[in-house]
Parts: C-alpha cells; sequence; structure tokens
C-alpha cells in the first residue's frame, strides 16, 4: 500500500476529521498534483470523496445526465483547462441543454479555455437559439485567441438571436477585424439581389462602428424600399452624432414609411446627439410634409431633445394645432407639453384645445396645461370648469394637474368640493377621489369647507385609499388643520376600526405637523393608550426623525416604566432618530443597560450611545466597565467604536483600547457570529490605536500580522505606514510572504510608499516577482522600477520576468529593465574640423550658393 492508500484510509477512518484531507492536500502539492488546490477549494472537494480521484469524469457525467450543472459550473471554473478537453466533446451532445450547458461551463472558465475557440466557432451554426447565444458569449469572454476564420463570426452578425449578434461583435472587436469585415459588407452592398443587400445592412449594423456610417449613407439610394429603411433603423441604433447628417438625407426620400422612420430615429438620436441646425432644418421640413404621419412623427422628435435650438421651434410646433390630422395635433399637444414649460403662448394656444369635442384631445391638452402653466393663475382659470366634464378621464386629468400646484387659491374650492361630493355619491371612482382629496391639501388658507370635507373623508373614509389621502393632505395643511385634531386622534381610540399602520402612521404626521395642540394629543396618547396604540404612535414618530424630538421627555416616561420589550425597542430607535441632540436620553439608555435586556435591545442602545459624541464622555468609564463582563461579549465591537471615537482627543482611553483587542484574540471555540464581533473589534481597536502614531505601541500592534483573517492583514499593511519610524518595515517585508494575494499586493504598495530601498526590501521584492498570483507579478515589477535601485539580482529577476506567461507583466518587466540597466557606451562624436581662417582677420564666411532664378 503506497503513502496516497494510507492516507485516504486514514481519512476514511476519521470521517469527521476536517484536517485530515488537507494534510493529503498538502502531499498531493508537493507532487505537483493539482488535486492538492481542488481538495482546498469547496466548489470541487464535493466531488472527490471517497477516493479522492480526479473528479473531471463525474463532472462530465453529471453534465451529460443533466444533473446538478449549477454546481457542475462551478467546479468546471475553478478546475480551468484540464476539463476544457471533456466540454469539447459535450458540446457535440444530442440534447441542446448539455450542448448549452457545456458552453455556459467554457465561458466561466474564460480565457483559459482558448482550445475551445474552433469548436465554439463550429457551435455559432447550432440549430438551438439558446446554444447558439452561449457558445457567442463564451467566445467573447475566452477571447479571440487562435481565431484565423471569420466567416462563422460574420454569418453570426446576421443570427436571428440579439444575444448572438452583439456577441459575435464583440469578438469581431476584439480581434481587431471589424475592418475586414465592414469592407466584405460594403462589397456586398452591390450584390444585384435585394436580399443579400438588406443583410449586409444588417451585419454592418452590428459591428456599431462609425466607419459603417458612409456604407448606409450610400444604402439610403438603394433602389429597394426595404435595405432603404433598414439603413435607417441602422443609422438610429449607431451612437454616434455622425449619423445625424445622413439620416437628415434621409428626411427627403420619395417614400413616406422612410421618411417617418428617418423622424423617429432623429428622435431617438436626442438621447445622445446634440440638435444640430441640420437636425432643425430636416424637422421643420418634415412638419410641412404632405403625409400626417410624418408631421406626427417630427413633431414628436423635437420633444426628444434637449437644446437651446429648441425654444425657437415652439411656434412652429404650436401652428400644428390647426392642422387638419387629430393624430398630428395631438402629436403637438404632448410635444408642447414637453418643451414649452411657462411659454404663454403655447400655453394660450393649448387652453383653446380644451373646447375640442373629442374626450382624448381634451385629455391631452388638459395634461399639457398642467405641465406648461403650473402655478399659473390662468392655467387655473382654464382647467377649473373641465373638473365637471362629462367625461371623467377628463375631469380625472384636470383635478390631478392642479394637485401637482403648491399653492391654491381659495376660488378653486366649490369646484374641487362639488365634485367630490359627485364622487362619493357614485362611490367607486377610486383614484379620482383620492386625486381631489390631495388637491385639497393644496390650499394656501383653506376655507372651513374644505377641512370639513377631509374631516369627513377620515371619519368615513372613502372606497380605496381615500382615508389615507385625506390625512395626508391635512399634514400638507399644517396649522391650519387643527380643527381636524379630534378626527385624527379618534383613529387611535375607536374601537370599531381594525389597526391600519399607513392610516395611523400618516395621522401621526399630521398630528406633528398641526402644532403644539397636536403634539400635546400624541403625548397624550403616549401616556393613555393601549399597547397597540403606543407601538403605533412610537413607529410613527421615528419615522419623523428630529421632528420628534419634543416628544422626548414623554418617550423617556414611557421608557422608565413601560415593560413592553417592543416599546422599549423603539423607543430606543426613536433615539437614534432623534440624533445627536437627543443627549438628555443617555441617562435612561445606561441605566438601562444595568438590566436584563435582549441581546438585540441591547445591541441597539449601545449603538444608540454612538451618537453623542462628546456628551457621552463622562459616561465612558461607565461604559468600559460594561465592556469587561461576560453578558457583554457580543457587544464588545460596538463598545470598542463609541470608545474608538475618543482616541484622538483623550489619552485615557488608550489603555482600554488595548485591553479591548487583547479580549478580541481569536480562539477555536468561538461560534461563527464570536467569531465576527472579535474580529471588527480588533479592526475597530487597531485603526484608534494607529491613529495615535505611539511607537512604543508597535510591538503589541504588529503581532497582528499573524492575525488569522486576511482582511485584518491587509489593513494592518495601511496602518503600519502610519507610524513614522524605520520598525515597521520587517513587518511589512513579511506581509510580503503573506498567504493572501491582497496582503502582499498592500505590502508591496506601502514599500513603494515608504520608498524603501534597502537590500532586505529589494531582495524581497525580487522574490516577490517569481510570486504565483499573477497580479503580484505585476506590482513587484512595478515597484522595482518604481524604487529605482539596479542591482545584479533586480535586473536578473526582471530580465526573466520578461519571459512571463502574463503579457501584462512581461511589458512592465521589459519597461523596468530598459529603465534600470545601465546604458551602453556611446561612441565618442567627431571632432567638427577647425573653421577655416581668414587672413586678415576672423572666420573665413562659407561663400554662399546662389539660388536658381
Amino acid at each position: 500500500m503506497n503513502d496516497e492508500a494510507a492516507l485516504i484510509a486514514a481519512i476514511a477512518a476519521a470521517p469527521d476529521d476536517r484536517h485530515l484531507p488537507l494534510v493529503f492536500a498538502d502531499w498531493l502539492d508537493d507532487r505537483g498534483d493539482p488535486r492538492g488546490a481542488w481538495i482546498r477549494h469547496p466548489a470541487v472537494s464535493l466531488w472527490m470523496p471517497p477516493n479522492y480521484e480526479n473528479p473531471i469524469p463525474k463532472l462530465l457525467a453529471a453534465l451529460a445526465a443533466d444533473k446538478r450543472v449549477i454546481d457542475v459550473r462551478r467546479a468546471a471554473e475553478v478546475i480551468g483547462s484540464p476539463i476544457v478537453p471533456g466540454l469539447i466533446e459535450l458540446l457535440k451532445h444530442e440534447k441542446p441543454r448539455v450542448r448549452r450547458q457545456a458552453c455556459m461551463c467554457l465561458r466561466n472558465i474564460g480565457k483559459r479555455a482558448k482550445e475551445a475557440v474552433p469548436a465554439l466557432l463550429e457551435v455559432l451554426g447550432d440549430p438551438e437559439r439558446d446554444v447558439r447565444e452561449q457558445a457567442a458569449k463564451a467566445l467573447k469572454d475566452i477571447g479571440a485567441v487562435g481565431i484565423t476564420d471569420i466567416d462563422q463570426l460574420k454569418a453570426a452578425l446576421t443570427d436571428d438571436d440579439w444575444g448572438v449578434r452583439h456577441a459575435a461583435s464583440q469578438v469581431l472587436g476584439s480581434m481587431r477585424a471589424k475592418g475586414s469585415v465592414l469592407q466584405e459588407f460594403v462589397e456586398q452592398l452591390d450584390s444585384p439581389d435585394p436580399n443579400d443587400r438588406q443583410e449586409a445592412v444588417r451585419g454592418l449594423m452590428q459591428l456599431g462602428t462609425a466607419d459603417a456610417v458612409p456604407a448606409f449613407d450610400r444604402a439610403l439610394d438603394d433602389p429597394e424600399v426595404a435595405v432603404r429603411e433598414v439603413a435607417v433603423q441602422a443609422l438610429g441604433r449607431l451612437k454616434f452624432a455622425d449619423a445625424s447628417g445622413a439620416l437628415c438625407r434621409a428626411t427627403k426620400d420619395r417614400v413616406a414609411t422612410i421618411r417617418k422612420s428617418a423622424a423617429r430615429q432623429l428622435g431617438s438620436g436626442g438621447r445622445y446627439a446634440a440638435l444640430t441646425p441640420e437636425v432643425v432644418a430636416a424637422l421643420v421640413a418634415l412638419l410641412d410634409d404632405p403625409v400626417p404621419d410624418v408631421r406626427a412623427a417630427a413633431c414628436a422628435a423635437i420633444a426628444r431633445f434637449d437644446s437651446p435650438l429648441v425654444p425657437p421651434l415652439i411656434p412652429c410646433v404650436v401652428a400644428l394645432l390647426d392642422d387638419l390630422s387629430t393624430e398630428v395635433q395631438q402629436s403637438a399637444i404632448g410635444t408642447l407639453g414637453g418643451i414649452a414649460r411657462g411659454n404663454k403662448a403655447a400655453l394660450q394656444a393649448l387652453t383653446a384645445q380644451l373646447n375640442n369635442l373629442d374626450p382624448k384631445h381634451r385629455q391631452l391638452a388638459v395634461n399639457a396645461i398642467g405641465i406648461v402653466g403650473r402655478n399659473d393663475s390662468g392655467a387655473l382659470t382654464a382647467l377649473m370648469p373641465l373638473f365637471g366634464d362629462p367625461v371623467e378621464e377628463v375631469a380625472y386629468e384636470a383635478t390631478s394637474a392642479i394637485g401637482n400646484w403648491e399653492k391654491l387659491p381659495a376660488s378653486v374650492a366649490v369646484p374641487l368640493l362639488e365634485r367630490l361630493s359627485r364622487l362619493r355619491d357614485a362611490d367607486q371612482q377610486v383614484h379620482a377621489i383620492a386625486g381631489v382629496l390631495v388637491a385639497l391639501g393644496r390650499f394656501e388658507a383653506p376655507p372651513a369647507e374644505v377641512i370639513e370635507a377631509l374631516r369627513e373623508a377620515v371619519r368615513t373614509p372613502p372606497v380605496g385609499y381615500g382615508q389615507l389621502s385625506a390625512i395626508e393632505a391635512l399634514a400638507a395643511l399644517g396649522p391650519a388643520a387643527v380643527p381636524a385634531i379630534p378626527d385624527l386622534v379618534a383613529l387611535f381610540t375607536r374601537d370599531d376600526q381594525p389597526v391600519n399602520y399607513y392610516a395611523h402612521s400618516f395621522a401621526v404626521t399630521a398630528l406633528v405637523r398641526v402644532g403644539e395642540r397636536g403634539r400635546d394629543q400624541l403625548v397624550a396618547l403616549l401616556d393613555t393608550e393601549s399597547d397597540d396604540t403606543r407601538t403605533i404612535i412610537l413607529q410613527g414618530l421615528r419615522d419623523q426623525g428630529t421632528a420628534a424630538l419634543p416628544f422626548l421627555p414623554a418617550v423617556l416616561r414611557l421608557y422608565h416604566h413601560t415593560t413592553d420589550e417592543r416599546h422599549r425597542a423603539l423607543i430606543v430607535e426613536l433615539i437614534r432618530a432623534l440624533g445627536p441632540e437627543a443627549d438628555a436620553a443617555i441617562p435612561d439608555l445606561m441605566a438601562a443597560l444595568e438590566t436584563t435586556q435582549s441581546r438585540h435591545t441591547r445591541t441597539n442602545t449601545l449603538r444608540a450611545l454612538q451618537q453623542f459624541g462628546t456628551a457621552f464622555l463622562p459616561y465612558l468609564p461607565r461604559l468600559i466597565e460594561f465592556a469587561r463582563r461576560p453578558e457583554f461579549t457580543n457587544d464588545l465591537d460596538t463598545i470598542a467604536t463609541i470608545v474608538s471615537h475618543f482616541a484622538p482627543c483623550e489619552p485615557q482611553v488608550k489603555d482600554p483600547l488595548r485591553e479591548f483587542l487583547r479580549a478580541a484574540a481569536p480562539d477555536e471555540t468561538d461560534n461563527s457570529a464570536l467569531r465576527r464581533v472579535k474580529k471588527s473589534t480588533r479592526q475597530i481597536c487597531a485603526s484608534a490605536l494607529f491613529a495615535l502614531n505611539d511607537a512604543a505601541l508597535l510591538p503589541e500592534l504588529a503581532q497582528l500580522v499573524n492575525d488569522p483573517e486576511a482582511d485584518i492583514r491587509a489593513a494592518i499593511a495601511y496602518e503600519l505606514n502610519r507610524l513614522n519610524t524605520p520598525a515597521v518595515l520587517p513587518f511589512l517585508r513579511r506581509l510580503l510572504g503573506d498567504s493572501a494575494e491582497t496582503v502582499r499586493l498592500r505590502a508591496i504598495e506601502v514599500l513603494v510608499r515608504r520608498n524603501d530601498t534597502s537590500t532586505e526590501t529589494i531582495a524581497a521584492l525580487v522574490h516577490a516577482v517569481e510570486d504565483h498570483a499573477v497580479k503580484v507579478r505585476r506590482a513587484a515589477i512595478d515597484a522595482l522600477g518604481k524604487l529605482n535601485v539596479s542591482t545584479d539580482a533586480v535586473l536578473a529577476a526582471l530580465s526573466a520576468a520578461t519571459s512571463d506567461g502574463d503579457k501584462k507583466a512581461a511589458e512592465r518587466a521589459a519597461i523596468a529593465f530598459r529603465k534600470l540597466a545601465p546604458k551602453e557606451s556611446k561612441p565618442a562624436r567627431a571632432k567638427k574640423p577647425p573653421a577655416p581662417t581668414n587672413p586678415k582677420g576672423g572666420l573665413r564666411r562659407p561663400r554662399e550658393k546662389k539660388k536658381p532664378q
């Protein structure tokens, strides 16, 4: 029996021992067996017992049987290239779902599955759409490595499925092959077959490049309407302003459907392209088109632009309100609602449309007037008669429009109340009643009749959510709603109505906004009413935030005498919502920590204490004493957070933080919740102690470089940089050998920040150039280049790294090597011969050659 068999037998004999499989994994690593890494990964290890053999056959069998496919995909991503040949075989499986899952596995594996590229290209011709889509996506994620024949990708550009077309276009882009494909499609535009030309335009559209615009422009002259129409659609989909010129030319096409399509595509371009004078001229010309559909489309396109060139077009759109076509008129109404806010001329023209006999026409006009004339008295005068329109949709739109006004005059009250009376008699217009009640809350000085109508809606709720709308309207009226206080209070005291959280919450808001009298009623309810009522009021006050601060004394009274755990928890949440100004609650909260509380309430109490800042300082010693009690073990991180806030200005908290740090040391017996608390405590205490910049704390804090949590070790790398002492460098170099990639990266970053060029650091970085993690290798190479230390060991490491399997690492190594390598001695320049001397003295001036005439 060999060693492997003995280890497997030992694992089988002790199935509960979690360490034996890891010992076996280390044994496999020493022999270069990939199963070692797979045993450590939970996604793969579950496929390996009992004999810990290669899991690939089991995974492929499960995929072929269409079982546990999600688990298979996760495991395949971890295994990588070794499973790729088996997945390639499954691409030929008879079941489409299996072929699809194989594609998804290859996609998860990514660039490591490059040998599957030829097979995936063949799958682009699969009869099943889902399979083709996944194959195209896999090709996109794997990359274009090894693709020499792009015929399949070119064919995929005209696939029926958008996902296939999109992925194929991206693959071609990554290959930088779009240019050649584009040229082929351009040549295909010369085909005598209209279908071929149409297919060429669709293929060019999927390339998504501005280089295709001239080809589309050329296709606009095609004799076939279908080809020209596809070209217009393609131009509209391009996210390039260059397309607008060709679209403007298409607006002059002899076929109305193409002119209409061009107008629509110009409108869709309003999301990403600027409105140019050329586009304006094209759209204005279409406003006079003989075909109504085209005029309507051009009008709607104008509304899509947000440009200084739009307001001058308002008169052109207003003129369309007199168009002979109803469709054009309605398009103009909608466009004015989008572009003419505050324009008096447009408002006047829209007001005239309210006399139209078509209900839809009036409804659109009302909506546009509500936007263009918001808060305008003239618009309000025009809308008021429509509250009684015989068509309910028009009346509803008019009421909703003025519901958006900031303030309404008293003159609107009578027609609104008349409409409310009609609706309540009908007892079925749910949304309409709510709309009227909301509008009643917009009065600056509400008449008594308005308050009475709202009170009646609270006492006798209309169908639907009319009561909520009435309460909301009373809250909006504020102090003017004082007469409604009894009705709002009655919501809490009546026994004949079930508890409605939303109605009661809205009522709390209304009573708070009414003013002092409303607040007094809420306080009385807190002191006298039932537990359920108190719960609802506390929830409502919590939602008010700092506006509920006047209720703090009453809330604390309830906190003293209530035994209801729900109330105490809600009061703590309310105090947290009140913010730092609720510091009067500190003594009560501290006293509550002395009592028996549920863990949730105790944690919330401590979190409420976090917000009080310096006001809490006198209570700090008592809180530190709480931290030493066993019942506060699971709240140590919250207490550490409060204490750490005082670290920069209160030196006496240093020793308690050190104590907390020691108390948070990990222990094998800790459960998961306690591990999280201790981890958080170590992070909080370490950050606060490092902020003191006390070098004497280094020996104690540096122990965290051996912390079992990688997050903490990575954070410590940054924290060590705070201490301005070279004593931190050995600990940073130790982190360079950490098992976690993120920690090694942080250590390299900090060493570069400190500009440490010591022999030990350079040697550690040279070693990191050979790290198994590609990001670490890249960072180490960059670090050597930045530190600018040229030694034989550095140059040898960089020279070797120029052959790194990672392209970026090799490129960076080459750059760093050229920077640090000693410059080759250059040959000395030959000295110029001495200038001839002039016997008369001075230099002889050379004779200038005459320029040819």
